[in-house]
């Protein structure tokens, strides 16, 4: 299904970014204006996780229909097959970029594992990979369908939105930091090199979309107030 309602009981990434965007949005807002270098545009309208929506995530062609978008639903089908990313939270700023979030409550979460996709959709994902991976200066010798899959395909999200369909999206991963329900909580100082390795495995530490690829960090109990 294209819409992903939360379950009761949410934890760890899931809970603490439902948090943000319907508590602290001013909060998450400001954070993600000023990695964006956004000093214009700081007013961010979410889409979701939105607690009158049942703190549903999006995926597929309704995640474009949220964002505004739908005018590109055919070409998303075209590039990737259904089951796509569920986003985290969707937005817009005030002047019209597109935030996509990816959010993480401790290291452990950026691995993975390989998609779980049929054998005919793998085929069109790992097409989708490579064409990605070609546009953007990356190897062929990089294994995008592996442990980091998810990296990976949020990656060519922001290829298809940015490239094919001429948007100005952001990826933005939300770390937080020193969660306090989590195996292995992480400071900010780690994350940052977490997600230099990962960029590193990925073999896009340097490709042309980094500058629109970014990290926020936020300290769950300091911050946030729950």
């Amino acid at each position: 299904m294209p819409r992903h309602p939360a379950k009761s009981g949410a934890d760890r990434s899931q809970k603490w970014i439902q948090v943000a965007v319907n508590d602290a949005a001013v909060l998450l807002n400001e954070r993600i204006a000023n990695v964006l270098c956004c000093t214009d545009d700081r007013t961010i309208t979410w889409f979701s996780p939105l607690s009158e929506d049942d703190y549903a995530e999006y995926s597929d062609g309704e995640f474009l229909e949220l964002l505004g978008l739908a005018k590109h639903k055919q070409r998303l089908a075209d590039f990737w097959p259904s089951r796509g990313p569920h986003w985290d939270a969707l937005g817009r700023t005030e002047s019209g970029r597109i935030v996509l979030v990816e959010a993480k409550a401790y290291i452990a979460e950026l691995l993975s594992g390989g998609s779980d996709a049929s054998v005919r959709s793998l085929d069109r994902i790992r097409c989708a990979l490579i064409e990605t991976r070609m546009s953007l200066g990356v190897g062929n010798h990089n294994d995008w369908d592996g442990e980091f899959f998810q990296a990976a395909n949020r990656s060519a999200y922001l290829y298809f939105l940015r490239d094919l369909c001429k948007e100005e999206a952001f990826l933005v991963y939300v770390c937080f930091v020193n969660a306090p329900d989590v195996p292995k909580p992480a400071t900010e100082a780690q994350w940052q090199g977490a997600l230099e390795l990962l960029d590193a495995y990925l073999g896009a530490s340097n490709h042309r979309l980094k500058r629109f690829k970014t990290a926020v960090f936020i300290n769950p109990l300091e911050e946030l107030h729950v």
